[in-house]
């Protein structure tokens, strides 16, 4: 790998700047749609259409055994074009039939009016997700970036026609999702030209077999984090009633921010991360990134414990008021998810995804058999407790696994202590809604921050500068 490290660090946070602006103008539109939906919909219907979609997302995974994961990956590794998108739309069209057969013998015993809608939507989001995995394998970051914000514009644009115009309720709905996702799919397969690595002769099975070798772990991952996030509200709804429930539900839905931030960090992670498999000092880079990284993940976090009240009043209305309390346990689990996302993305660096699925299932034990032990005691804080024991499990596994199988990342432990007692003593005042001590913890956490990179931070701008200005001298 050539190129310096400050270099390196500098194509990296490019990289989080491009998917960052696309994912933020497409949270924006989708935002955006929800007074559409509640103004022109029934709750029948909205929740009607809602079910179907999560149900195709829920299930895409299993239908194309995540097969997007590996296409990104080994587009990465710029292995024939050809052979990487015709044998991945291979398995895509197998698992179609194979869901569309299921769908129709369904509904022989269980007629379901949007089986149609189901089985379209779901190949139109599989198409999606690997036609744009494999251009941002390519390297194509702004053209991928670009997807989310078209994608939701399409999405806006066929809703207000369907739903605001036409009054076509949930069948709107489905409509302007399968038109938005194939016009979608169709931007990223021009926006690759991905016409010129298409045909029947690119099918290969050994390409088949590598690409299902490393995605189908991540089928099971996916299903385990799904457990894991269910998991809690049906502890809640249990032992504490449907209504205690719903508050947990709508107190779980705020600290998505910090899980955004993640995803758009973890997609130009990959690609930095694969970028310098074979460089000698890998370790090095690997190790100077998770630094900043842990510092910006906490320092994210502080923030949102310290204005959780405000949060609260903001976002949590009438009865949904009393359970602002456990926010800042919340947002400590989006946290530490964030920190585990990071050492897990090596498994798929170095094609080793199986362990990854091994930490998750251990932390799934922990979260849900923690998380019931502790509901007893402290109701839905045991609840979050459990989450937190559950995340901590699967961040000290990876940790270890990594560091014997793949890289020894070093930093000063020091700071990150002393960061991290801080925190946990923030979060514990929050959680007793001791807010001035909450905010006091805050802004001493991110005054350290500060201090520790006030050298990076001073040397940033020209190092995008510079950056910016060899990708422009690289294209002309």
């Amino acid at each position: 790998m050539t190129g310096n490290k400050a270099g390196r660090v500098a194509r990296l946070l490019l990289d989080v700047g491009i998917f960052a602006f696309g994912s933020l103008l497409s949270k924006i539109v989708q935002f955006l749609l929800l007074p559409l939906y509640t103004g022109w919909m029934s709750p029948g219907e909205f929740g009607v259409a809602e079910i179907v979609f999560n149900l195709s997302q829920l299930l895409m995974p299993l239908a194309t055994l995540s097969v997007a994961n590996g296409v990104f990956r080994y587009a990465m590794d710029r292995v024939d074009r050809k052979t990487l998108l015709s044998s991945s739309l291979f398995v895509v069209l197998i698992g179609e039939i194979i869901v569309t057969i299921g769908a129709c013998l369904t509904t022989l015993f269980k007629p379901f009016e949007y089986a149609t809608f189901f089985c379209i939507l779901l190949l139109g989001e599989a198409l999606k997700s690997d036609f744009s995995s494999i251009v941002r394998g390519f390297g194509y970051s702004k053209r991928f970036a670009m997807g989310g914000p078209i994608d939701a514009l399409l999405l806006a644009l066929f809703n207000i026609v369907f739903i605001g115009v036409f009054h076509y309720g949930v069948a709107g709905y489905l409509t302007a999702l399968v038109l938005a996702n194939y016009l979608t799919a169709l931007y990223y397969f021009l926006a690759g030209s991905l016409w010129r690595y298409l045909g029947v002769d690119g099918v290969d099975f050994g390409m088949v077999k590598a690409l299902l070798r490393f995605s189908i772990p991540m089928v099971f991952n996916t299903a385990i984090f799904w457990f894991i996030n269910m998991s809690g509200r049906f502890i809640i709804m249990w032992n504490g009633g449907e209504d205690l429930a719903g508050c947990y539900i709508a107190a779980s839905k705020l600290p998505a921010v910090i899980n955004m931030a993640v995803t758009i960090f973890q997609q130009a992670w990959q690609i930095s991360s694969t970028r310098e498999i074979d460089s000698e000092s890998r370790d090095s880079f690997y190790s100077t990134i998770f630094v900043h990284y842990f510092y910006f993940v906490l320092a994210c976090s502080a923030f949102a414990v310290a204005i959780c009240p405000f949060l609260a009043d903001i976002l949590l209305k009438n009865e949904f008021r009393k359970i602002g309390y456990i926010l800042p346990l919340l947002l400590t689990i989006g946290s530490l998810n964030g920190i585990s996302t990071f050492f897990g993305t090596f498994y798929n660096v170095f094609k080793q995804n199986m362990m990854i699925t091994a930490s998750s299932f251990t932390a799934s034990i922990f979260a849900v058999f923690g998380g019931y032990l502790l509901n007893f005691a402290w109701g839905p804080v045991g609840v979050a407790l459990g989450g937190i024991v559950g995340f901590s499990v699967m961040i000290a596994m990876r940790v270890a696994d990594t560091r014997r199988r793949f890289v020894r990342i070093s930093c000063k432990v020091l700071p990150i202590v002393a960061l991290s007692i801080l925190y946990v003593a923030q979060v514990i005042v929050g959680t007793m809604e001791l807010f001035t001590a909450s905010a006091l913890l805050g802004a001493a956490q991110l005054l350290l921050i500060l201090f520790l990179e006030r050298r990076r931070i001073a040397r940033l701008p020209a190092m995008i500068k510079n950056k910016m200005k060899g990708r422009r001298l690289s294209e002309e």
